[in-house]
């Protein structure tokens, strides 16, 4: 219930009081517009009373008022279904009519009423004792009654025995609604159950809900003023309670909605949607945090230093060192697929001729240097003076040459076949022996390094230094912390929004007992249950 039902109910209460006991006139009763007032005693002021009679003629019969007997208290003309019929036991109810001698108020020493069984206070000692899978025995009241779970809220002491998460708190103003509470609090949610607020002037009500009084030290919608005659009221009538009244039901007061259910979402990470929002509560976006995306422009350092001169602006894994290397693939990958014609040769570096030369030597080795050169004049046997030019000694036989490198000028090489080992162009060290490996070429390279995939950068920094990759905000790792519990998550926001629980993937809104589709429209049927 709301707090202007509360405090509404409080006056209805007092008009109650009236109804049932009437304007009594047993102490010299008095003519005040026409209704009788008594002169001795206390009242209260209100716009009317019940008039008091002897016998049903007093009354307006033919609009079903009755002349209701209140013992001790005097009679009063009311409508006949509000005339209470006191009891002892069930005999003196009509139970063909569903009747039963029941409760209607937690006062110590109220009567018992002919009513329908089911409108009676059932008392409890424990849950079994009640009927019904959603109604508990309620022990917040010095006597515990069978309440719906939705009407038993949490007894307290402190705002740390309630679930202040969902926004309760412990309202030990309570029982100034209810004396009967048996609780030093009540763990209430004010979205759902205003907690009477304690005042000393009206002007302490000031930002209620309603335009509320201080009456009696709390804030209420009306403050019925006591009096002992009519003159003591303001346009009203004083009218006064008789010896004998029937004291008013219990107050019950709502339990918020509580937030069920598991989070969805294992870890943050989940969270992250495609939208760049980090929908879950108890996760946040952190700052910096990411990922790496994109692909890098070069595949290796040595392009990094073909595109970028080995910058680390945009190769950050690279490093400007000096290497020197023979690079290339030889264009035959084992000797015996080498033509036999370029067998030990550039050709084919690494493999040996196999074969013999043939032919008859006819120059001699003047005539062979100053026609074929010093290269030739050394193979065929002959030695060659740098000093003056000249060739001499004797050449060879062609026969006696087991190379091709030496069956030269009139000698002819006879290849039958070709074997060794083809040699990579890596495996030469010197510029001189990688000239003689074709199509090796000797390369001088000053970056040296590797160049990771985009993905495997941790950092923004690093990231957004390696030309082609980029720092992408969006992705799992944007997400961090731990989804918040549904049972700690709030059903409402006092400004009417989407409440964290209907924010959290796999929680839900539930009242004690029963599912509910919207947490913002709270409609409960909890407030002051009268007689």
């Amino acid at each position: 219930m709301t707090i202007g039902k509360c405090v509404v109910a409080i006056l209805v209460v007092g008009v109650a009081l009236a109804w049932f006991a009437g304007c009594s006139g047993s102490n010299g009763a008095n003519t005040d517009g026409g209704v009788a007032t008594g002169e001795n005693g206390s009242g209260i002021c209100l716009s009317s009373c019940d008039k008091t009679c002897t016998v049903d003629n007093d009354c307006d019969t033919n609009n079903g008022e009755l002349c209701c007997n209140y013992g001790s208290g005097g009679k009063v003309c009311q409508a006949a279904t509000a005339c209470p019929q006191f009891c002892t036991s069930d005999t003196t109810c009509d139970t063909s009519m569903g009747q039963a001698c029941v409760e209607r108020s937690l006062v110590p020493g109220a009567k018992q009423v002919c009513e329908a069984a089911s409108r009676g206070l059932q008392l409890c000692q424990a849950d079994t004792d009640c009927s019904g899978t959603t109604t508990k025995c309620c022990t917040i009241y010095k006597s515990p009654i069978c309440t719906p779970a939705s009407e038993c809220p949490t007894a307290c002491t402190g705002d740390s025995n309630c679930n202040t998460m969902n926004g309760e708190i412990c309202c030990t103003s309570a029982g100034a609604v209810e004396p009967n509470l048996s609780a030093t609090g009540l763990c209430l949610n004010p979205l759902y159950q205003p907690c009477p607020k304690a005042c000393t002037t009206s002007s302490d009500c000031s930002g209620t809900q309603n335009t509320l009084l201080c009456c009696e030290g709390y804030c209420q919608a009306t403050c019925p003023k006591s009096c002992t005659q009519s003159s003591d009221c303001t346009g009203q009538i004083c009218c006064k309670s008789p010896a004998a009244l029937l004291p008013p039901a219990p107050v019950l007061f709502a339990v918020a909605p509580s937030c069920s259910g598991t989070p969805t979402e294992a870890t943050c990470a989940d969270c992250y949607d495609a939208f760049g929002t980090c929908r879950c509560p108890g996760c946040m976006t952190a700052a910096g945090a990411g990922s790496c995306i994109g692909t890098p422009d070069v595949s290796s350092c040595a392009e990094c230093e073909s595109f970028y001169s080995c910058s680390p602006t945009y190769c950050p894994t690279c490093s400007p060192v000096t290497t020197t290397s023979c690079t290339g693939t030889p264009e035959f990958t084992s000797c015996a697929s080498c033509p036999l014609a370029d067998c030990g040769t550039e050709y084919c570096a690494g493999c040996t001729a196999t074969g013999s030369c043939t032919g008859t030597t006819q120059l001699s080795c003047l005539l062979i240097g100053e026609d074929y050169g010093q290269t030739d004049c050394t193979a065929a046997g002959c030695t060659y003076d740098t000093a003056t030019g000249t060739c001499s000694g004797t050449p060879r036989a062609c026969a006696s040459n087991t190379s091709p490198s030496t069956c030269v000028v009139d000698c002819s090489w006879n290849t039958t076949s070709c074997t060794g080992t083809i040699t990579p162009c890596s495996a030469n060290t010197t510029a001189a022996t990688c000239a003689t490996d074709y199509p090796c070429s000797w390369t001088t390279s000053s970056c040296s390094g590797t160049v990771p995939q985009c993905a495997s950068f941790t950092s923004q920094a690093m990231c957004t230094t390696q030309a082609g990759c980029a720092w992408s905000t969006g992705g799992a790792s944007t997400c961090v912390g731990t989804p918040t519990a549904c049972a700690q998550l709030a059903t409402a926001t006092p400004d009417g929004g989407v409440a964290p629980c209907s924010s959290q993937p796999g929680c839900f809104v539930m009242t004690p007992g029963q599912m509910v589709a919207t947490p913002g429209n709270p409609v409960g049927t909890a407030g002051l249950t009268g007689p």
